[in-house]
């Protein structure tokens, strides 16, 4: 008998958290594989011999099964995923089986990112499969290579690659890139000491142009895209106007034309904005701040909401509730009575080395 009540209690939960940010369901992947490597040779021995399972022994499939808001790539803070894990041997025999789930906020509570794993047969498996297509959860079946980092003055430097496979050997345990067709490229380099890191990866993006290769640039830390850090995205349901994204290209023009843009980067830009009053503000879609464990302990990560309505900029944290209940950007935006002209995001993340800050401005479709 398989003990369901833990893992339930979480999909319930999954249902009820993402119903809310979700414009759709998760999609269909396969084979997807991670790769980190210095230097080209790397980059054109996989695309001209294709990639195969790190231990020759071992063929380890993970089917994960998602609710995700916001982009396929990414990861929130809200987002719940299960995974279950089938390992076999080269004959293609069972070997054993478990089942996870990941609990939102991995950058928030990195130890807390998967519950306890629970082991199953074989035929649990397929019943847990079964189970989770039954309660609407998309089938992700991925296969991952063994990540080499390489670390440079206690940092995890490196530049990291997703590929996806065109098509598959006989015996599915090796994949070719038959299209030559790369989901994205992204560099993770923390620090300007990186220098032969990110030379390397031009030399990659420019060879692997001349071999017609699609490639999608994630600029930043890859690890922040994944878990939808980097890009946090903003839906109607979530905030009640319709937005866009502002291009790089308007941004400067921007900068120009509102003069609280200008004095925001000014403020912002050490950090002092970012004191968290978590009581009353929502964790996930107001103000977080969080310390990222799985490169380097010393990482602090900001982020803070501000709403603009004509020449007027309103700090979303500033907004109180009543009963000390945490706000919705949504529920922010009521209280002040206004319908914005923009939403804009700050981020701001620091260690002992060094410190970044980026804005992300959204406008409201219909002004």
């Amino acid at each position: 008998m398989i003990n369901r009540i833990p893992i339930l209690s979480a999909i319930t939960d999954v249902i009820k958290r993402s119903s809310i940010y979700s414009e759709s369901k998760g999609t269909v992947e396969f084979e997807r594989l991670y790769f980190i490597a210095e230097g080209l040779e790397n980059f054109v021995s996989i695309t001209q011999n294709g990639f195969a399972q790190p231990d020759p022994e071992i063929i380890q499939e993970d089917f994960f099964f998602d609710i995700r808001r916001g982009d396929k790539w990414q990861l929130a803070d809200t987002d719940y995923f299960v995974r279950l894990r089938i390992v076999r041997n080269r004959q293609g025999e069972f070997e054993k089986g478990e089942i996870k789930v990941g609990y939102p906020g991995p950058l928030s509570n990195p130890n807390a990112r998967f519950s306890p794993a629970e082991k199953l047969t074989e035929d649990a498996i397929k019943a847990w499969e079964n189970h989770l297509k039954f309660l609407g959860f998309e089938l992700e079946r991925r296969y991952k290579k063994k990540r080499i980092p390489f670390k440079i003055s206690k940092r995890y430097q490196g530049f990291e690659m997703e590929l996806e496979a065109d098509k598959f050997t006989e015996d599915s345990f090796n994949g070719t890139l038959a299209g030559k067709s790369f989901v994205s490229i992204s560099i993770e380099a923390e620090g300007s000491e990186n220098v032969k890191a990110e030379e390397a990866l031009m030399q990659a993006y420019k060879e692997l142009n001349k071999l017609g290769v699609s490639i999608k640039e994630c600029v930043g830390n890859y690890e922040y895209y994944y878990y939808g850090r980097e890009v946090l995205p903003l839906h109607e349901k979530a905030i009640g106007v319709e937005l866009r994204e502002i291009s790089q290209n308007e941004f400067d023009d921007f900068v120009q034309k509102y003069p609280w843009l200008s004095q925001l980067i000014e403020k912002c830009s050490d950090g002092p904005l970012f004191k968290i009053d978590e009581d009353v503000i929502d964790e996930d879609l107001l103000a977080t701040k969080t310390s990222e464990s799985s490169y380097d302990s010393g990482y602090n990560y900001y982020s803070a909401f501000y709403a603009v309505e004509s020449t007027k900029l309103f700090n979303l944290r500033d907004v109180k509730s009543d009963t000390k209940t945490k706000l919705t950007i949504k529920e922010a935006l009521s209280r002040l009575g206004i319908i914005p002209d923009f939403i804009v995001r700050a981020y701001y993340v620091e260690c002992d080395e060094w410190k970044d800050f980026e804005l992300r401005i959204y406008k409201n479709k219909s002004k």
